[in-house]
């Protein structure tokens, strides 16, 4: 395997479009006024006066919903920063708040196309691979695909300069006769970065594995059985992959649902938790705790078909905690902000490293509430409305995360998740498409099943998903 001695965050594609239908009202009214489009608006149309609209950022008026695109308690109409990606919403916003927000015109015109988010919530403004984080940090342009000029596109150019010495530190290693040894980017990249050559999935920090398993009641019995042979016993995945990855480290958590209105048991005695963490990041060892870890949960009643797993993951990564109510105030749930229990370089409700890549291996059987083809699922009774998939990549790509889901039978799903609505295919494929996951890029099935229960199929699985995560294909 290659030792890779950095890691550079690549920016997922997201299809949602963004609705311009405030700035485009405001320029219609200005030009029947007379007035000039691109003055300075008022308090009210723009708090923050940072040259968006406050119905552009999310905010409709006294007593709507207002949007925190990076969950940091600033909605984003008052706050200066709205994606938290270093560049301020003033420079990202464009011509002035009458008009719609700005986007990068390298975005349109490149390989991958626009995604139709404004650069204000944009983590990567130009679409060339790069975070705008990292291209402030590194001196390369916003709103454009190859600074230098050179033919070869920043994310060759932010590669080699990670190479070769640590963000912010003086580096002329752009020439690729002076980048030795070779650039690496994380393995959870897909797309135009094929070009570099030594590419490897584990940075310098080593690798962290987070098994995130599905623990309704559905699935117990031979699935629960499948997903402990083929992850965590002799001869399974964590196995294989500590025989590949030098420092690595797993932990264990387990979600079920809300315990909210009709979504969950919040009765009984054992009431469903939307996560629980059963084992902190710590090196896999032998396994012996792993397995002690996994057989000491119980798994939970399940309230109706759909599971919370996309919360599960938001939760997961940020650690974050919060409260959450049905609107007719008929009952209250609480997480706790697992993240202060972090100490150093750990973050997450897991605690995982930061100065290495974080791998989510999740396992579920059950369509998330509120996810693509789940959405007669949806948590509309519950308060703050839940993160959909979109939040949830943008917490992956915040946090240089990887995300990889396993359906507990075997033959796995299609690698479109063309299948009937209701379960886990169509939202785990499009998480792993969003999110660069091992698979994304066509090689293999994004989202894999489980092998049959006999020796040989267990280890020929485990051997090559193990090699697919490593080689970062």
């Amino acid at each position: 395997m290659g030792t890779g001695l950095a890691t550079l965050k690549v920016v997922a594609r997201r299809g949602a479009k963004w609705p311009l239908r405030a700035s485009a009202l405001l320029l219609l009214v200005s030009a029947c006024r007379g007035e000039d489009p691109y003055a300075r608006c008022g308090s009210l149309d723009d708090q923050d006066e940072d040259g968006i609209s406050a119905w552009d950022e999310g905010f409709a008026g006294v007593g709507s919903m207002p949007r925190d695109s990076d969950r940091d308690g600033l909605p984003d109409h008052v706050d200066p920063d709205a994606d938290d990606d270093g560049v301020s919403d003033r420079e990202e916003s464009g011509r002035g708040c009458r008009v719609p927000p700005a986007s990068c015109p390298e975005e349109r015109e490149g390989p991958r196309g626009d995604d139709g988010v404004p650069d204000f919530l944009d983590l990567d403004s130009d679409g060339d691979g790069v975070a705008d984080r990292e291209e402030a940090t590194l001196g390369l342009r916003r709103c454009g695909v190859d600074t230098d000029g050179d033919g070869e596109g920043d994310l060759v150019a932010a590669s080699r300069q990670l190479a070769c010495a640590p963000p912010g530190a003086a580096c002329a290693c752009r020439d690729a006769a002076l980048c030795e040894p070779p650039p690496v980017v994380s393995f959870w990249a897909a797309g135009d970065e094929a070009v570099l050559e030594g590419r490897t999935a584990v940075g310098a920090g080593g690798l962290t594995v987070v098994l995130l398993l599905d623990a309704s009641v559905s699935m117990a019995g031979n699935r629960w059985a499948a997903v402990r042979r083929s992850l965590l016993e002799p001869g399974g995945l964590l196995e294989r992959l500590g025989e590949r990855v030098a420092g690595l480290e797993v932990a264990l958590a387990t979600h079920v649902d809300l315990p909210l209105g009709a979504h969950g048991v919040a009765s009984g005695t054992r009431r469903d938790e939307v996560l629980e963490t059963h084992r902190l990041a710590a090196p896999l060892g032998d396994g012996t705790a792993l397995l002690a870890a996994f057989d000491a949960v119980e798994l939970g009643d399940g309230g109706d078909e759909a599971e919370g797993w996309l919360l599960a993951l938001d939760q997961l990564l940020s650690g974050a905690g919060g409260r959450w109510r049905t609107r007719d105030g008929g009952g209250s749930y609480e997480l706790p902000a697992f993240a202060e229990r972090c100490l150093g370089e750990r973050d997450g409700a897991t605690c995982h490293r930061t100065d290495g890549p974080v791998l989510v291996v999740h396992v579920s059987d059950a369509c998330p509430h509120g996810g693509p083809g789940c959405e007669a699922e949806a948590y509309r009774d519950v308060v703050p409305t839940p993160p959909g998939l979109d939040e949830v990549a943008r917490r992956f790509v915040a946090g240089r995360a990887g995300y990889l889901g396993l359906v507990p039978d075997e033959g796995g799903c299609p690698a479109d998740g063309a299948v009937a609505p209701g379960g886990p295919c169509g939202p785990m494929t499009a998480l792993a498409q969003a999110t660069g996951g091992p698979g994304a890029d066509g090689t293999g099935p994004v989202v894999p099943g489980l092998p049959a229960a006999d020796t040989a199929s267990v280890d020929a699985w485990s051997s090559a998903l193990a090699d697919r995560i490593e080689h970062g294909v």
